[in-house]
């Protein structure tokens, strides 16, 4: 056994744990295999009462000096174990890991060094999404921080470019007390206040990119998190509202904290199988919008705002809004205003948004001339929808109306054809 004792103890990691004995053993591995040496592990034990998970902390503290393990007696959820570990810790940075999920080898070593030269109160890495079937483990999806999400505070959207977990975020220890950041009492989003006050309060911010850190594990019933209450995101809202913040102007937290509810929300009511629960938060939020009477440029967050006040809860109108398909079919009636010009229609983009907007023009009647992308792959064939490939440069020439697919490829078009009809698909479903 490698003796893993240091003098300096310089991140301390805290892991929620309750019944998860069948994962645990993967997530303690990925702790103790890091290259990074200079770390301690908290494990709170929620009041577990399944034999698999204790035996298994058992080991793991005989076998490591730096690991300790606080027993709960009764079960107090993950947001107060997470208090809990705070507490305790000896380092100057830490993170939090849930119990299921497993850290990528050089992960505190990453993050160590990038918020070290940064000097930064915060540090943020990618995190993809896994799940096992069958025996066999499928990654999903990557997601990375940018500059454009961890610092351009000016966007109205900003809290949704960033995860709402605390696993992908590396925080100095006295930062936290000295802005009472914490985790909430709530069986589920007990860490958007955290999160989200983290974010907004941190003198500087940083991030790792390249390659995810952080492996979510979903499609597990019995997750610490998988307890959904809408109403539990409104209060992590109101929280955040009410705190005491003089770094944040107040009109723009207020943006921030309603886009979060608003788009978060609609995702808690898909997730929430408690009708009671899921009534109760529509009417809250309801409530939240008429009061505030936000008016976003997000054309998405302006459709839901309008649908929130002016639809009832009983419509089921909220379902299936969280895909690029949804977002359409809520700012339908102006898209299809913007390109009833008559001229012709040309689609610039054959991603995921460029494939949505071919079948959103079929359902919708609406003839498209052609369809092109920059690698110019596969001209002179069709897509699945029946549009015709054709080059950029026949685009470029034929005086057409041209819905570009993202702004990437909008900025694109602007930047080197000035005289262009041209229009931004990203702001009718930009989320």
């Amino acid at each position: 056994m490698r003796n893993e004792h240091t003098d300096q103890i310089k991140i301390s990691v805290v892991m929620p744990v309750h019944n998860t004995g069948k994962y645990l053993e993967e997530a303690l591995k990925s702790v103790f295999a890091q290259s990074f040496h200079e770390f301690e592990l908290i494990c709170v034990d929620d009041a577990s009462d399944d034999a698999l998970t204790g035996d298994i902390l058992k080991k793991f503290q005989g076998q490591h000096e730096n690991m300790q393990v606080l027993k709960l007696e009764n079960n107090a959820g993950a947001g107060e174990a997470r208090n809990w570990g705070l507490s305790l810790a000896r380092s100057e940075y830490i993170i939090f890991l849930d119990a299921d999920d497993v850290f990528a080898d050089r992960m505190l070593e990453q993050m160590y060094r990038c918020i070290c030269i940064n000097d930064a109160d915060v540090c943020i890495c990618g995190f993809q999404a896994f799940y096992i079937e069958n025996r066999k483990k499928y990654f999903m999806e990557k997601c990375f921080p940018n500059e454009y999400k961890v610092n351009d505070v000016q966007r109205e959207e900003w809290f949704l470019g960033i995860s709402t977990e605390p696993w992908n975020k590396l925080c100095r220890i006295q930062f936290l007390k000295d802005n009472g950041i914490y985790f909430q009492s709530l069986a589920s989003c007990n860490d958007v206040f955290f999160s989200c006050m983290v974010m907004a309060n941190a003198r500087k911010r940083c991030y790792v990119d390249g390659e995810p850190l952080v492996f979510y594990r979903t499609k597990v019933g019995s997750q610490i998190s998988a307890k959904r209450n809408p109403v539990d995101l409104y209060k992590a809202v109101s929280l955040i509202n009410s705190s005491e913040n003089k770094k944040v102007d107040r009109k723009l937290l207020l943006k921030w904290s309603g886009a979060l509810l608003l788009w978060n929300g609609i995702g808690e009511l898909e997730k929430s199988n408690h009708e009671e629960n899921k009534q109760r938060f529509y009417y809250l939020l309801r409530d939240f919008c008429e009061k505030h009477a936000i008016c976003f440029q997000n054309k998405v967050l302006n459709a839901l705002v309008e649908n929130v006040k002016n639809r009832p809860y009983e419509s089921n109108w909220f379902y299936k809004c969280k895909d690029f398909r949804g977002q359409l079919r809520l700012t339908a009636d102006e898209l299809k205003e913007k390109l009833s010009e008559k001229r012709p229609l040309y689609l610039w983009g054959l991603g995921r948004r460029g494939d949505v907007f071919q079948q959103f023009c079929k359902e919708e009647n609406i003839r498209l001339h052609g369809v092109t992308d920059i690698t110019q792959d596969c001209i002179g064939q069709n897509t699945k929808y029946g549009n015709k490939i054709v080059s950029n440069s026949y685009v470029l020439q034929s005086g057409g109306f041209i819905i570009a697919s993202n702004k990437r490829v909008y900025d694109y078009l602007i930047e080197n054809k000035m005289d262009l009809n041209i229009l931004n698909l990203e702001t009718y479903c930009p989320i």
